[in-house]
């Protein structure tokens, strides 16, 4: 082969690399995106469970939260009326005294709460009581 083929040849692989990363790349943020944005509607079908019944739930991964509510801050639960994440897993509510977090576990399904981003694909979305 001649030189001048080599580089093209590697030039294209590179384009090709390149171009392939950056679809994912912006796949993954658009999904971020459509996370955090239920993530908020979840908080406010907490806000407005919190008005009606005095506190908020302590879990979310199961149908406690009202269809009414559901539906007032457009949330579409799975058949088994449970509110899930952009991969279809149940969200998990941290609960402390001054506020609570919604966590999507993230596409591996695995879930450790710590100060920096858990499994590393989980998405935390806090809020102030």
């Amino acid at each position: 082969m001649k030189k001048t083929q080599v580089l093209i040849i590697s030039f294209v692989g590179f384009i090709i690399i390149f171009s392939f990363s950056m679809y994912f790349s912006r796949t993954a943020q658009r999904r971020i995106g459509v996370e955090r944005n239920l993530q908020f509607k979840v908080a406010s079908a907490l806000e407005v469970y919190r008005n009606e019944y005095g506190d908020y739930p302590e879990r979310i991964d199961i149908p406690i939260i009202p269809s009414s509510i559901l539906n007032e801050c457009e949330i579409v639960p799975d058949g088994n009326g449970i509110i899930v994440d952009t991969y279809l897993r149940p969200y998990v509510i941290v609960n402390s005294r001054d506020v609570y977090v919604i966590v999507s576990k993230g596409e591996n399904g695995d879930f450790e709460y710590s100060e920096n981003d858990g499994t590393g694909d989980d998405i935390y979305t806090p809020f102030s009581k």
